[in-house]
Parts: C-alpha cells; sequence; structure tokens
C-alpha cells in the first residue's frame, strides 16, 4: 500500500489531497473546486516547495497528489522523479501551464496517472482526474503483483522442471550405463562360458546332429558380435554426445534438446554431425533416431 495505509472508503471518509505548489492562488482555487464536489468529499493539504513536501510524503498519510512541475527548486520531469522515488505507489496528477503540456504528457509517460493544464480545470474536471488516478495507480499496483505472482510461479514450476529433467537425465544416462554393461556381460558369457560347451559338444555328438551344433553357435556369435558391436559405436562417443544420443531416442527435437542441455540449436546439430560421422552413417537420408533405436 505504499505511505497511503489501508484502502479507504470515499463514501465516509475523505479523499487525503496533497499539493505542492508554490502559488498561494492556485492552492486556494483548487480548495475551493474540490469543496463544490458532490460525488465524494476531500481533503486538501500543501506544500509550497518541493523539499517541504517530500518530508510530507515521507510522513505519508495522502491518497493522491497534486504536483506542480514549475517549482521554485525544481523544474519539470525531475520533480516527478523525485516524488516516484520516494513513494512509487503514490498517485499523481501534474498540473503545468498551457505551454507546458508537451512536458506534462511526456509526465504521464513517465509514471504520472493524469495532468491537469492551469486555466483550464473546473470542479468537474478536478474530482475526475482525482478519482481516476487513484483508481489508475490501484489497477496499475494489483497488475504488478499479479506478475510478480505469476513470474514466482513460473519460475517455481520451472525450478520443479528443471530438477525433474535432471533426475530425467540421471535415470536415462543409469539406464544407458546398465544396458551397455548387459551387452557387454552378454558378450562376455557367450565367449567364455558358452563357447567352450559348444565346442566339447560338436566333440561329443554324433555327426548328424553337428549341424544343429553349428547353427546354435554361429546363432551364439551373432548374438555376441551384436553386443560387441554397440559397445564399440557408443565407445567413440563423448559423454555429451551419448547425452544427446539419449534424447534423440526418446524423441526430442534439435531445439529442445537445446534448451535441456543449455546450448545452441547450431551445437546441437554439429553433434548430431558429429554422432552421425563416428558412428559411420554416411547415407544423409538414414534417420539417426531410427539407427540408434536399431542399435538398442
Amino acid at each position: 500500500m505504499g505511505r497511503r495505509g489501508r484502502p479507504r472508503n470515499p463514501k465516509n471518509i475523505p479523499i487525503r489531497v496533497f499539493m505542492i505548489e508554490d502559488n498561494t492562488g492556485d492552492i486556494r482555487l483548487i480548495k475551493e473546486m474540490l469543496s463544490e464536489a458532490k460525488v465524494a468529499k476531500f481533503k486538501l493539504t500543501s506544500s509550497k516547495t518541493l523539499e517541504e513536501g517530500l518530508d510530507q510524503i515521507e510522513s505519508g498519510g495522502m491518497d493522491v497528489l497534486i504536483l506542480d512541475l514549475g517549482l521554485p527548486t525544481s523544474d519539470g520531469l525531475n520533480t516527478l522523479h523525485s516524488v516516484k522515488e520516494l513513494d512509487p505507489d503514490l498517485p499523481i496528477v501534474v498540473l503545468t501551464g498551457n505551454k507546458d503540456e508537451d512536458t506534462a504528457i511526456k509526465a504521464v509517460r513517465e509514471g504520472a496517472q493524469d495532468y491537469l493544464l492551469k486555466g483550464e480545470v473546473d470542479s468537474r474536471v478536478l474530482v475526475r482526474s482525482l478519482r481516476y488516478a487513484i483508481e489508475r495507480k490501484k489497477l496499475e499496483i494489483e497488475l504488478t503483483r499479479a506478475r510478480e505472482l505469476l513470474e514466482l510461479k513460473i519460475n517455481e514450476k520451472t525450478s520443479r522442471l528443471q530438477e525433474k529433467n535432471i533426475a530425467l537425465k540421471e535415470i536415462l544416462t543409469h539406464i544407458s550405463e546398465e544396458k551397455m554393461n548387459t551387452r557387454r556381460q552378454i558378450a562376455n558369457d557367450i565367449e567364455q562360458v558358452l563357447m567352450p560347451i559348444m565346442l566339447k559338444l560338436k566333440r561329443s555328438v554324433i555327426p548328424t546332429n553337428l549341424t544343429l551344433i553349428e547353427l546354435l553357435e554361429n546363432g551364439l556369435r551373432e548374438i555376441a558380435s551384436a553386443s560387441l558391436n554397440v559397445l564399440s559405436a557408443y565407445s567413440k562417443l563423448s559423454p555429451r554426445e551419448i547425452e544427446i544420443c539419449n534424447m534423440i531416442k526418446n524423441g526430442l527435437t534439435t531445439k529442445e534438446i537445446a534448451v535441456e542441455v543449455s546450448i545452441s540449436n547450431t551445437t546441437v546439430q554439429k553433434h548430431r554431425q558429429q554422432i552421425r560421422k563416428k558412428l559411420g552413417i554416411t547415407n544423409d537420408k538414414v534417420n539417426l533416431r531410427s539407427f540408434l533405436l536399431s542399435l538398442s
């Protein structure tokens, strides 16, 4: 709520208007206009210098500020900046002469809620401008808070997703390593355990069964050879390339991979080219994902 305290009920409590204006006549005129208002009650207090005004703003107790941009010790947008730096949540209506309308418009662009031109203000216009400034600032604050809350929720969800992605990467890496270990074990068992048994069988069986034994032996050697080929292929790849291979096998696009590992699309493409080269894929028509899945 800034320095103004809790929201106030305009039907029961006067709207507290604070004015920084060095011209006593202008202060008196604004006070008369506010006293004529019928839609709401207003209570006006004022200061004649920016320094005194900033002290009052620091103390709080106001709902909206009427700010003259042509003060003796401060002029133009610097006056607005000084106020906004002290209390960014304070609704501000700038007051300026006819010749300074461009400055007033710039002030609205830089954070004021509305502007009034001296000599062109009546009670109705003044009251409308003040009430509009309060509501507009209230909406701005609500939108800012909603945006901050949304960004916080997005950041929290992004953080959770990143944590899940890291865990998923670790799981996929572990699965890939387990597959490689299993293939290595299969090839080793065939060579060290089954092949010696096959050799003994070949020596002991009758000739009519020898063909079956040889077929079985060839089948085992093909299984061992396939496992070793996969191990040989993956042994040529770097850890990052193996990580990218796993993502490709899981259907991730180049753009999605780039986001996951925090690299550019171009770098992912270079990795894909290196993977194809190391795996001996010379035909550009061969789909890399299909090839990797065939290895698995």
